[in-house]
């Protein structure tokens, strides 16, 4: 729903408040344009973004974009100025444009526009059309630029507006000099209210009795917010007044000040919405997102720290919407933003926040370590180990290459891995110890290590993309390179997996497929994509991980084979089982 200047929203997130960090959404990632106007979340699934340049129907991956196009109208929007959008339950999707109203139909996927004709035949009031509302008797209000509350009927297609403008004057009659009369928004009061939040403050539309009644601000100085057990109480931003809200218990306005220094480009500080947010209240700024502590009423800026340097919204925030399962959107001046509660669990440590490219902040391992508590980081593209000790980085250490491996192992020794070279990390120094290989099966310099682990014997297990599998067995100092005469033929290994349960190694490939090695037969088994039964073998040749559940079975990622099962205790022959799109993955391309 586009939210402009007075706004209060009813809708409640219920969730708890710690915000991590959210995902951020530009033009990089496909916007038609980084001003997000108004945001909904269709009965189809589709996320709706209106900005100022352009409407995006986002299906979670892609966005599709709908500009003005004079050669086929009924296939897009009338105008790229997208101010508002609403759907009805028949799943008509409303959009307020600058250029007139548009409905969209889903089902057949065409645009139908009412423009204003000029003439006094129940048209459009004005084709600048700020706001829209389906009530929840299905019924379609509209706030166009400098004109009365209209309500449209689809079915005999003829607006009819209600005398907002001569009860203004009524009420207050200083209005009366005016030449601009504005209702900005409309929102639900209650069951037959609605509230209209205008430039010359709030009102009350009763779409029963078809009355009006103003709640007239208090001029001069406003008393300062304080907790209130009033059940309607009305919160609203402003255009200079920060925060305000309406008691309607005691009749009465009050204010909070926002925690920031910013101003508009008039001087006035503006607040275009607040928002019921779980145990706070939401407000959109200028600076951002600041959360309202509901008990306390004490203002706090949800701004970028180590965990959302990257995506704390920042700028002018104007648009929001809820979804049913917690998670929010907001839109402002500088894209759209998503914060998924689920997602909070995780902590986010942006050790480069100076810089936003892709390859940055990107790590393929981490440890926690049960030595030393601190935590290893392994940056694969940059070449870096980070060591960060209650949460304080200690320590960038340049590796001589890309890598993978970051391995603790059952000794507490700390394996790192750096390009073709293998080194044990000195804990007290945090220096690199070259691990010396013997030259014979040495990996070569195009070669990097990936991963590492332990059979349940203890020899240690290496994987290279390259020069394939390396083992040590430390109890002999005996070292030993699979080949074709011990039946593994793959070069290019992905990761590895020990099940120590039943004394077997899984070594995942991307050019052979997936190996399973018994530690007591010592014998190799390849398991591949078989054409003559794609149920029970693996999804594709090309593997990426392998991992155990709770239950005892094996799973592996595929490319683009989805992912496949292996059960121990299955006949021969009917081991695996394989799950793709067809049985609900969104994407085969497993990591």
């Amino acid at each position: 729903m586009r939210l402009f200047l007075l706004l209060l929203l009813f809708t409640t997130i219920a969730q708890a408040q710690a915000i991590n960090y959210f995902n951020h959404f530009t033009e990089k990632d496909g916007l038609t344009d980084n001003k997000v106007q108004c945001i909904l979340r269709d009965k189809q699934g589709y996320l709706w973004v209106g900005t100022s340049n352009g409407l995006n129907r986002y299906d979670g991956y892609n966005f599709r974009h709908y500009f003005p196009n004079s050669r086929q109208p009924n296939k897009t929007v009338s105008n790229e100025f997208i101010a508002d959008i609403d759907q009805d339950s028949a799943g008509i999707i409303w959009l307020a444009t600058n250029n007139g109203l548009n409905r969209y139909d889903p089902r057949t996927e065409t645009f139908t526009i009412w423009k204003n004709t000029g003439r006094n035949d129940g048209s459009l009031p004005n084709s600048l059309v700020r706001n829209i509302l389906v009530d929840d008797h299905q019924k379609l209000w509209l706030a166009c630029d400098n004109r009365d509350l209209a309500h449209f009927d689809p079915i005999t297609g003829v607006f009819k507006t209600y005398p907002w403008k001569a009860f203004l004057e009524r009420a207050q009659p200083q209005s009366a000099n005016s030449d601009y009369k504005n209702i900005f928004t409309i929102r639900p009061k209650d069951k037959h209210e609605l509230w209209l939040h205008t430039n010359f403050g709030l009102f009350s539309f009763d779409t029963l009795t078809e009355l009006f009644t103003s709640y007239p601000l208090t001029s001069g100085r406003l008393a300062t917010i304080k907790p209130s057990d009033c059940p309607d109480l009305v919160y609203q931003g402003s255009l200079g007044k920060d925060v305000l809200r309406y008691d309607p218990c005691k009749e009465e306005w009050a204010q909070v000040q926002l925690p920031i220094r910013v101003t508009s480009i008039d001087g006035r500080r503006y607040v275009p919405l607040v928002f019921d947010f779980g145990k706070s209240y939401g407000v959109c700024s200028q600076k951002g997102l600041l959360l309202m502590d509901k008990t306390t009423l004490n203002l706090s800026l949800v701004g970028p720290t180590l965990q959302n340097g990257f995506t704390a919204p920042t700028g002018l925030l104007q648009a929001y919407f809820a979804e049913a399962n917690g998670m929010l959107w907001l839109g402002g001046d500088k894209g759209l933003w998503l914060y998924d509660p689920l997602a909070q669990h995780f902590d986010y440590t942006a050790l480069k926040p100076e810089n936003t490219k892709d390859v940055y902040n990107t790590f393929c391992r981490f440890t926690d370590s049960k030595v030393d508590g601190r935590h290893y980081l392994l940056d694969f593209y940059l070449g870096h180990l980070q060591v960060y000790e209650n949460n304080i980085h200690l320590k960038t250490i340049a590796l001589p290459g890309q890598t993978s491996l970051l391995y603790e192992d059952k000794g507490g020794k700390l394996w790192v891995g750096g390009g073709h070279q293998l080194f044990q990390l000195d804990r007290q120094s945090l220096r690199l110890q070259p691990f010396i290989l013997p030259s014979e099966i040495r990996p070569q310099n195009h070669s990097i290590f990936i991963d590492m682990i332990e059979d349940a014997a203890g020899n240690y297990w290496f994987a290279t993309n390259h020069a394939g599998i390396i083992v040590w067995q430390p109890k002999s100092n005996h070292w030993w390179k699979p080949g074709k005469a011990d039946g593994f033929i793959a070069h290019a290994a992905t990761a590895l997996f020990a099940d120590q349960e039943y004394k077997t190694v899984w070594i995942a490939t991307e050019d052979y497929g997936l190996f399973r090695y018994d530690e007591v037969t010592r014998k190799f088994t390849l398991y591949r994509q078989e054409e003559s039964n794609p149920e029970n073998s693996i999804g594709a040749y090309c593997v990426n991980s392998v991992c155990k559940d709770g239950q005892g079975k094996i799973w592996v990622a595929t490319n683009p084979g989805g992912i496949s099962r292996f059960d121990y205790n299955a006949p021969l022959g009917k081991e695996f089982i394989t799950l793709n799109k067809e049985d609900g993955l969104p994407i085969t391309l497993i990591l």
